[in-house]
């Protein structure tokens, strides 16, 4: 009967596979990204009008100057050489040293990635749960007046420009209010310390980063918040209408058992999707913002860079944008099992 058993399980289900496996298939899987991506934007840099030795060009530099800078930079090698360099300098962990600041690639974004980490983790917890909760309070109360208020409230933060809000805070808390009310209500709308803030205790140091924090984070939150909240409602409004959602009432069990276990549980799993795909955001969805309210991290770093041809920081970001898509959806096939025991990483047998 065992036997019988073990061949009606091995017979045509999936076999569970080892998470080291899974991890490794998906990476190798996910090579062409991580290299198709940094080539289109190598490739880009290289062919567009001029170079990065431009950078160091001024009036009334002797020709002779010229043609040794662009040696330095190796710039006189053709572009398949170039390419080929740059990637086994890529594999080695050599990130090369930015043009427009002189210091290494790698120490640049050291400086400037935990500033981007701080204020995309802080604006995607933000969002989430603020996303969360809204979305499941409408699916409660779908069609009522309360309902569609939130609903255009939602729609009209999920569609504005990130740069529009932006610059809209920047006027309101900056310039309107702040010329108002003595001060009272002035926010800081660039960088991430006042001046001087070195000479400030350590608990001052912290509130005065705090405000700094709040235009910018209130920017990203506003925009992602919207979209959240809309995927939260639509899919809590699939769930419910499920017959074992009442199922679960008619036998008598709280509503708030109702809600969280039974649906929320069950409406997890494409929210677990949306939260993979936004892992990316933490870089790429700061880039606009943190322009704007010159706040000093990796999305600043990039555009200045792009306007200063500094090809190796361009480069750095591009494939560290890459890699966090890759994470993100690695990430959410592995939180995929834990929402639902159900599901399961595996292949059929033979």
């Amino acid at each position: 009967m065992d036997s019988g058993g073990s061949c009606r399980n091995g017979g045509g289900h999936l076999k569970e596979l080892p998470l080291l496996s899974f991890v490794v298939r998906r990476l190798l899987g996910s090579l062409p990204l991580l290299v198709g991506v940094p080539t289109l934007v190598f490739l880009a840099l290289s062919l567009a009008p001029g170079d990065v030795a431009s950078v160091y060009l001024r009036p009334g530099i002797p020709p002779e100057t010229v043609v040794q800078i662009r040696q330095n930079l190796g710039l006189d090698e053709p572009l398949h050489v170039r390419y080929v360099r740059w990637l086994s300098s890529l594999a080695r962990g050599d990130l090369g040293y930015s043009v427009a600041h002189g210091v290494s690639v790698r120490r640049l974004l050291a400086t400037a990635l935990p500033n981007t980490l701080l204020l995309g983790s802080l604006s995607l917890g933000l969002s989430f749960a603020l996303g969360i909760l809204t979305g499941i309070f409408q699916a409660l109360r779908p069609h009522t007046v309360l309902d569609s208020f939130l609903s255009g409230v939602s729609l009209f933060f999920y569609s504005v420009p990130p740069f529009w809000l932006g610059t809209m805070l920047v006027l309101m808390f900056g310039v309107w209010l702040g010329s108002s009310a003595e001060g009272l209500w002035t926010l800081p709308v660039s960088g991430m310390f006042s001046v001087g803030h070195e000479f400030l205790g350590p608990w001052e140091k912290a509130f005065d980063r705090l405000r700094h924090l709040v235009l910018p984070t209130l920017t990203l939150t506003a925009v992602l918040t919207g979209g959240v909240a809309r995927f939260v409602r639509a899919a809590m409004l699939e769930v419910l209408g499920e017959d074992y959602i009442l199922a679960a009432r008619a036998r008598g069990l709280s509503e708030t058992r109702v809600v969280l276990k039974h649906a929320f549980r069950n409406a997890l799993i494409p929210l677990i999707t949306l939260g993979g795909l936004s892992l990316p955001l933490l870089l790429s969805g700061t880039v606009v913002v943190e322009f704007i309210f010159a706040w000093p991290g990796i999305g600043r770093l990039m555009v200045t860079s792009v306007a200063a041809r500094d090809i190796p920081v361009v480069l750095a970001g591009t494939v560290l944008m890459a890699f966090l898509v890759v994470a993100g959806n690695l990430l959410a096939d592995l939180l995929y099992g834990l929402a639902d025991p159900r599901i399961r990483h595996g292949r059929p047998q033979a």
